[in-house]
């Protein structure tokens, strides 16, 4: 058990710094490609180059939008567990029983 502490805080950093490292570089690479002209030899690869960079910053935008939610669930998580582990600390340590001097 001890070893397991901080190990939610910690996967939900170490997945929030991954998804935002994978959004840069697929930023970066669909800037790159679209920035070269590689694929608008014609009409319908112009087009469908716009829609996929419309349809990639729409589904970032959205998640976005819903980033405070996941903070709140997260953190309302990680203090109810501080919680529940302060509680069982106190049970154990004995001062919850009433004894007499």
């Amino acid at each position: 058990m001890k070893n397991k502490r901080g190990q939610l805080a910690k996967s939900t950093v170490v997945g929030i710094t991954a998804l935002v490292i994978t959004l840069i570089i697929t930023f970066v690479v669909i800037t790159q490609i679209t920035g070269a002209n590689l694929l608008t030899a014609n009409s319908e690869e112009s087009n469908a180059t716009t829609r996929m960079v419309n349809n990639l910053t729409g589904g970032v935008d959205q998640i976005s939008r819903n980033i405070p939610t996941f903070f709140t669930i997260i953190a309302a998580v990680l203090i109810l567990g501080f919680v529940l582990l302060l509680w069982r600390q106190f049970q154990g340590s004995g001062l919850a029983s009433g004894g007499s001097l």
